[in-house]
């Protein structure tokens, strides 16, 4: 009576088939979720995958943005902001050209919940002075500047002899008698009553531009 008991117990239990039974008697735990679900129940994350923090690039890079968790229906909006100025919309890829040199903070957001967003600090490097060109072999080197000097003249100047001087004929030379000696002209006589100078009449100090001596001798 027992055995009979037993294996109707048994038969029960394998017609149901929704459930095994463990060997303690437990019925087992469902499966799990798969991870589909529970990342699509996860909130949506953006994050910069390039330039990555304190990246150095060149004028003209590309910036690469990954979103996890729930996808937004279609494709995805994103908005670019560089330096809190220049704005742009695109995918997950997006080229940015003409960057000046320096530091530059770039924040990515989606353009339907600004408060979805990831930001990155890089730098772009200064461009390199241009390389001097080498000459092609067999080319005339680079006319260098000279200075400023007045251009030499193109005649030729011949030196011409000085003829010597002709002979001359000796000067002869001309005896110039001495010329006579100045005549004195003679004293005119005084006038009357005037005494007498230049030593006349009888030569007293009032005939030599003296005052007269009143001696009557004039």
């Amino acid at each position: 009576m027992a055995a009979l008991l037993a294996g109707a117990a048994l038969g029960g239990c394998g017609s149901s088939g929704s459930r095994v039974a463990s060997p303690s008697g437990t019925p087992a735990p469902a499966a799990p979720a798969p991870a589909a679900a529970n990342a699509a129940l996860a909130p949506t994350r953006v994050a910069i995958i390039s330039p990555l923090p304190g990246a150095r690039t060149g004028s003209t890079l590309t910036v690469h943005v990954r979103l996890s968790g729930a996808r937004p229906a279609g494709a995805p909006v994103l908005r670019y902001l560089l330096d809190g100025t220049l704005s742009r919309r695109g995918s997950t890829a997006l080229t940015l050209r003409n960057l000046a040199p320096g530091g530059h903070r770039l924040v990515v957001m989606l353009a339907a919940d600004p408060g979805v967003l990831a930001s990155s600090r890089f730098t772009v490097r200064s461009p390199k002075p241009a390389a001097a060109v080498p000459a092609a072999p067999g080319a005339a080197p680079p006319a260098q500047s000279q200075p400023l000097t007045p251009p030499a003249s193109n005649t030729t100047r011949t030196s011409t002899p000085t003829p010597a001087p002709a002979p001359t004929a000796p000067a002869h030379t001309v005896e110039t008698p001495p010329a006579p000696p100045a005549s004195t002209p003679a004293p005119s006589p005084p006038a009357a009553g005037a005494i007498p100078q230049g030593g006349g009449g009888d030569g007293d100090a009032d005939n030599n531009g003296g005052p007269s001596d009143g001696d009557g001798n004039i």
